[in-house]
C-alpha cells in the first residue's frame, strides 16, 4: 500500500521550489521489505511509452478522419479490428520494436506508420 501524504504528493507534482522535479520528495511504498521509492520521471516515460503502444484509436492522425466516407472508405470497424489484432515485437537487438498489423486499408497503414 502506498504510504502517501496530501503534502508529499503536492511536492512530488509540483516539483519543490528550489530545482526541477528530480529533486521533489520521492513517493514511499512501506512492505514486509522495507520502503522503496518509486521514480517519478521513470513512472512517467514507462506510462508515455505504454500510451503509445496502445494505439488509442483517438490519437491516430488525420489521415484515418480523411479516409472515412469518401469513395474509397476506411470502415471505423476495420479500423479497430486492425488495431485490435496489432502486435509489438522486439527484434532481436533488444533495441528495435516492430508492429505487426494487418492493413487492408491504406490509411490504417499511414496510421500505424505514424506512431
Amino acid at each position: 500500500m502506498l504510504a502517501v501524504g496530501a503534502e508529499d504528493l503536492t511536492v512530488f507534482l509540483n516539483g519543490q521550489s528550489q530545482g526541477d522535479r528530480s529533486q521533489a520528495a520521492a513517493i514511499g511504498r512501506t512492505s514486509r521489505y522495507g520502503t522503496s521509492r518509486l521514480r517519478g520521471r521513470v513512472l512517467a516515460t514507462v506510462l508515455s511509452v505504454a500510451g503509445t503502444l496502445a494505439f488509442d484509436l483517438r490519437l491516430l492522425g488525420e489521415v484515418v478522419v480523411d479516409h472515412i466516407g469518401i469513395h474509397d472508405p476506411l470502415d471505423p470497424a476495420t479500423l479497430r479490428l486492425a488495431v485490435t489484432e496489432a502486435s509489438w515485437s522486439v527484434d532481436e537487438d533488444r533495441k528495435t520494436l516492430t508492429v505487426e498489423a494487418r492493413c487492408v486499408h491504406p490509411a490504417i497503414h499511414q496510421a500505424l506508420q505514424e506512431v
